[in-house]
C-alpha cells in the first residue's frame, strides 16, 4: 500500500488556476503513529499576504480534512467529519496541521494548499504532499499468540540449565572418589615380599643359652 501511495506521490501535480508565484513546501516522508504534525511553508514573492485560506487534503482525490482562512480581521476554521485537526499558525508564513485519533486505514498522503486572495492577483498552489503512516496496535490475539511460544522457549531453556547443572554434579562426585581413592592407596607402604629361599640364621653355637622373649614380654605394659 505504501508503495503504491509512492507510485501516486511522484505523479500528483499542484493545481494552479494562475501562474504559480506562490511557493508551497512540506516535508516529503514522516512516519507517525495515531498523530501526525504537518508543517506547511509559504511564500508569495515577498509581497506581505494579507488574506489567504489553507487547506490540508487526504490522498489522489484531494479530500479536505481541515482548512483556514486569515485574514486582517478574523480566522474561519473548518474542520471535516473523519479526522481530528487542529490548524496553528507557528510563523507568519507557516501552518501547522495537527492530526489526532489516527487509524491504520487513515495512512494517505497530505498535501497543503495554499489560495491567496489579498493582495491581488488571485494565486493558489500545493505542495507534493507528506506520507504519513499510521502503525496498527498489536491486538490481544497477537499477544495471546505470543504466550505459547514464550513458554516454550522458557521450558527449553529450563530444560537446558537442569542438564548442566546435573553434568556438573555429576562430574564433581566423579572427581572427589578418585580423589578419595588415590589418599587411601598412598597409606600402604612399599613391603619387601618375604623369599623362602632367603639365607636362614645362623645356628647358635653350643653352650650359649638360647634366649627367652617371654620373659620380656611379661614387663610390657
Amino acid at each position: 500500500m505504501i508503495l503504491w501511495i509512492l507510485t501516486a506521490l511522484s505523479l500528483i501535480q499542484p493545481d494552479s488556476l494562475t501562474e504559480a508565484n506562490i511557493l508551497v513546501q512540506q516535508r516529503p516522508l514522516r512516519l507517525m503513529s495515531e498523530s501526525a504534525k504537518i508543517f506547511c511553508n509559504y511564500t508569495s514573492n515577498g509581497k506581505k499576504i494579507e488574506a489567504f485560506r489553507a487547506l490540508l487534503r487526504k490522498g489522489v482525490e484531494r479530500v479536505e480534512v481541515c482548512s483556514i482562512y486569515k485574514n486582517s480581521t478574523h480566522n474561519i476554521t473548518k474542520y471535516g467529519p473523519e479526522i481530528s485537526c487542529r490548524v496553528a499558525f507557528k510563523t507568519e508564513k507557516e501552518v501547522t496541521f495537527n492530526l489526532q485519533s489516527l487509524h491504520a486505514n487513515q495512512t494517505d498522503i497530505y498535501s497543503c494548499k495554499i489560495e491567496v486572495f489579498e493582495p491581488p492577483p488571485y494565486e493558489v498552489n500545493e505542495s507534493l504532499g507528506t506520507l504519513v503512516h499510521v502503525k496498527a496496535p498489536e491486538t490481544p490475539e497477537s499477544q495471546c499468540q505470543q504466550g505459547p511460544e514464550f513458554m516454550s522457549m522458557a521450558a527449553a531453556i529450563g530444560v537446558l540449565i537442569f542438564y548442566s547443572i546435573l553434568t556438573t554434579t555429576a562430574f564433581f562426585y566423579c572427581w572427589l572418589k578418585t580423589k578419595k581413592n588415590k589418599i587411601v592407596r598412598n597409606d600402604y607402604f612399599n613391603m619387601t615380599a618375604w623369599q623362602s629361599n632367603a639365607p636362614k640364621k645362623r645356628p647358635q653355637p653350643p653352650g650359649v643359652p638360647a634366649r627367652n622373649y617371654t620373659a620380656y614380654r611379661s614387663w610390657e605394659p
